[in-house]
C-alpha cells in the first residue's frame, strides 16, 4: 500500500514539476481550449499542444483561444482566424474581427476593413457587404446598423428589417425601441412599423406601461400602444410612484403643485408651493412712508429665505422697483411683508416676482 501512495505521489510531482518547467520556459501562458494552449514567447504568440509540443509557430502578434476549431490572430495589425494546423481559414486582413465569445454566433462574425463594418461567415465568405460605418452585436438575431449617420436593424441575411433612416434608437425594451428623426421621438418594434407616433419633443422610456411625453413645451403620460392617457398640459410630471405622480402648472405667481393617477384624475388639487396674497389696501401709510403689504404663506415642506418685488409706476410709466425680504420661513408659516414706496410720484404699483431659495 505504502509503495502505491509513493508511485502515485510520484508522478502527481512529476506532472506538476513538467507544467511549471513548461510555463517557465514562456513569458504567459492561457488556459488550454479544445486541447491547445495559447502560449507567448518575446511578445510573439503560439499554441502547443497537451504534450507541450509547439504545433503553432509562436509568430503572431496576439491570440485568442480557439473555439469550434477556430483561433482569433493578429499579425501586423490586421486580424483573421486559423484552424488547429494553421491554416489560414479566413484572411488576416482585417482592422478588427468580434469573435463573440472567442467563437460565432449563429456562424457569422462582424468584421471592420477601412472603417466599414460587415459580416462574414466561418469560411470567410461575406454574409453582409462591408459597407457600415457601426454595428452592434446580434440579440435574437437582429443587429443594429448605421449609415451616412442614420441608424436601422438588420437581421443575419444582411437584410433591413427596419429602415435605416432613423437619427437615433434606443435599445429594444419589452420588444419596442425609442427611435428619433429630426428631432422628434416616438416608439417602433422589431418589425419597423411605428407604435408610437414619432412627433413628441422628448419622451421617456416605459416603465410600468406607461411613458411621459413633451409636446409644446408640455408634459403628458402615454400608454405602450402610443394612446394618451394624461394629456400634455402640465409643466412637469414626475414618475409614478403607487399609481401616483406629481405635476406642475405654472402661474404668474410660481408653480403650483398637485398628484394625479394614472388616468389623468387629480386626487390632490394644484396649489402653490409658496403664494403671494395681496391685501385690499394698496398702500398704508406710517410715518409719512408709504408701503406695500401683503402676505407670503410657505405652503412647502422646508423653510426658505424669500425675496418679494413690485413695480412702481406713475400711471403706465414705471418709475422704480421696490422689495422686501424674509430669511427662514417655515413650512405653513405666514409673512407680512412691508415693501416701502419711496418715491412720492408713484401711484401705482405691480407684482413682478416672488424668489425663494
Amino acid at each position: 500500500m505504502k509503495v502505491k501512495r509513493l508511485i502515485t505521489f510520484f508522478i502527481i510531482t512529476s506532472t506538476l514539476l513538467i507544467m511549471i518547467v513548461s510555463c517557465a520556459k514562456y513569458d504567459a501562458m492561457l488556459e488550454a481550449s479544445e486541447g491547445l494552449a495559447a502560449v507567448k514567447l518575446q511578445d510573439k504568440w503560439g499554441f502547443i499542444d497537451e504534450k507541450k509540443k509547439i504545433v503553432i509557430p509562436i509568430e503572431y502578434d496576439d491570440v485568442w483561444s480557439f473555439s469550434d476549431g477556430l483561433a482569433k490572430v493578429k499579425l501586423n495589425d490586421k486580424w483573421g482566424f486559423i484552424d488547429k494546423t494553421n491554416k489560414i481559414v479566413i484572411p488576416i486582413k482585417y482592422d478588427n474581427v468580434n469573435s463573440f465569445e472567442y467563437g460565432f454566433e449563429y456562424g457569422l462574425t462582424r468584421v471592420k476593413l477601412q472603417n466599414k463594418w460587415g459580416i462574414i461567415d466561418k469560411t470567410g465568405k461575406e454574409v453582409v457587404p462591408i459597407k457600415y460605418d457601426s454595428m452592434g452585436e446580434f440579440k435574437d438575431g437582429l443587429a443594429k446598423v448605421s449609415l451616412n449617420k442614420k441608424i436601422g436593424i438588420i437581421d443575419k441575411t444582411g437584410k433591413e428589417v427596419v429602415p435605416i433612416k432613423y437619427d437615433s434608437m434606443g435599445e429594444f425594451k419589452d420588444e419596442l425601441a425609442r427611435v428619433s428623426l429630426n428631432k422628434k421621438y416616438g416608439f417602433i418594434d422589431k418589425a419597423g412599423k411605428t407604435i408610437v407616433p414619432i412627433k413628441y419633443d422628448t419622451i421617456t422610456d416605459f416603465k410600468d406601461g406607461l411613458a411621459r411625453i413633451e409636446l409644446n413645451n408640455k408634459w403628458g403620460v402615454i400608454d405602450k400602444s402610443g394612446k394618451v392617457m394624461v394629456s400634455p398640459i402640465y409643466d412637469g410630471i414626475d414618475e409614478f410612484i403607487d399609481g401616483l405622480a406629481i405635476v406642475s402648472q405654472k402661474n404668474k405667481y410660481g408653480f403650483r403643485y398637485g398628484t394625479i393617477d394614472k388616468t389623468g384624475k387629480i386626487i390632490s388639487q394644484l396649489r402653490s408651493l409658496d403664494t403671494v396674497e395681496i391685501l385690499d389696501d394698496t398702500t398704508i401709510s406710517e410715518w409719512y412712508m408709504r408701503y406695500i403689504t401683503g402676505r407670503v404663506r410657505n405652503n412647502g415642506i422646508i423653510s426658505y429665505s424669500v425675496f418679494i418685488t413690485f413695480g412702481l409706476y406713475q400711471g403706465k410709466t414705471k418709475v422704480g422697483v421696490t422689495n422686501d425680504a424674509v430669511s427662514n420661513l417655515r413650512p405653513g408659516e405666514i409673512w407680512r411683508f412691508r415693501a416701502p414706496v419711496f418715491i412720492d410720484y408713484a401711484n401705482a404699483y405691480r407684482f413682478e416676482s416672488l424668489d425663494y431659495y
